[in-house]
C-alpha cells in the first residue's frame, strides 16, 4: 500500500528527528502498531495527533501547517461540526457542498478554497 501524503510527511518528520516509530508513538501516547497503521494510511488520523506532535516535538508553525495540509490531502471523509449558533442556512450550505462536491470542477473548488483561505488571513 502506498503511503498517503500524511504518512509521507509523518515519516519524514520522524526520520528528520531521528526518532524510532516506537519513540514517536510513546510521545503521542499510542502504540507503535497504531502509529504505523496511521503512517501507512490503514487507520484514520486521530483528531488530536497533530496537536500532540506540535507540543511534544516543538514543531514550528510551518511544520505544523505542512502536517495539517498533508492530513487534509489524505482524508477520505470529512465531518462538519456546527456550533450551537449555526443557522438553518449554515447547515443547508454545508450539506449542499457535501452532496455536490463531486460535481464541482477544479475552478469552482479553487474558488471555494480561495474564499476559505482568505478567511484565515
Amino acid at each position: 500500500m502506498a503511503l498517503t501524503p500524511f504518512g509521507k510527511a509523518l515519516r519524514k518528520l520522524r526520520i528528520d528527528r531521528d526518532l524510532l516509530l516506537k519513540d514517536m508513538a510513546d510521545d503521542v501516547s499510542m502504540t507503535s502498531a497504531y502509529l504505523s497503521a496511521v503512517e501507512a494510511g490503514r487507520k484514520p488520523i486521530p483528531r488530536n495527533l497533530i496537536t500532540q506532535l506540535r507540543s511534544r516535538l516543538n514543531l514550528t508553525p510551518e511544520q505544523e501547517s505542512e502536517l495539517r495540509e498533508a492530513a487534509d490531502m489524505s482524508a477520505s471523509s470529512a465531518q462538519f461540526h456546527f456550533p450551537a449558533s449555526a443557522s438553518p442556512f449554515d447547515r443547508s450550505l454545508a450539506t449542499q457542498l457535501a452532496r455536490n462536491f463531486g460535481d464541482l470542477n477544479l475552478a469552482q473548488k479553487e474558488a471555494i478554497k480561495s474564499i476559505l483561505n482568505g478567511r484565515k488571513a
